[in-house]
């Protein structure tokens, strides 16, 4: 109980002098403000980007990727550059997609892209951000490939019975 009283004084006298409240509870608060506000700030990751072939798939996945606004994407001129920027902090992961990824795409086999990246939360954050992209790229071109095989198929359908004498269903919905 004696110890309550000794603090209780001691906060007393600290709160009769103004310059007292000022240095304990306004000055810590306003340099946490300033210096918050001048280090402080928006952080958007950066995803170097190396593009070893071309083609349809390519451009895709990279405008897929340009589209998120969490990450700034970059191109290097090679994997090198690549892996130099990634290791120097310039980018916070990068991605290389490999010369053969349009034609293996194209032919319906699997084909891996190369991630580079440290262990820190923001490269595993990119990491997730280019799974999901990948995914959906290859889940919409497999659906536009279904859609293209289920459009010629009726197209044959109709071929067909137009050969056979039935009426064209020129207005059928694909």
């Amino acid at each position: 109980m004696k110890a309550l009283r000794i603090a209780w004084n001691s906060v007393r006298r600290m709160l009769r002098e103004p310059s007292n409240v000022f240095f304990v509870f306004i000055f810590p608060m306003l340099l946490i403000i300033v210096l918050g506000a001048s280090f402080g700030g928006d952080f958007t990751p950066r995803l170097g980007i190396v593009e070893a072939g071309e083609g349809p798939f390519t451009t895709s996945l990279v405008e897929r990727l340009r589209t998120d606004d969490g990450m700034k994407i970059e191109t290097a001129a090679d994997v090198a550059e690549l892996n130099d920027r990634v290791q120097r902090g310039r980018f916070e992961a990068g991605l290389i997609i490999p010369a053969g990824y349009d034609e293996a795409l194209s032919a319906g086999t699997a084909v891996q892209v190369e991630f580079l990246g440290t262990n820190d939360l923001t490269s595993q954050q990119i990491r997730a951000a280019i799974d999901a992209a990948v995914t959906e790229e290859n889940i919409g071109w497999a659906a536009v490939e279904a859609r293209g095989a289920e459009t010629e198929a009726v197209r044959q359908a109709t071929r067909a019975g137009a050969e056979a004498g039935r009426p064209e269903a020129g207005d059928v919905a694909v």
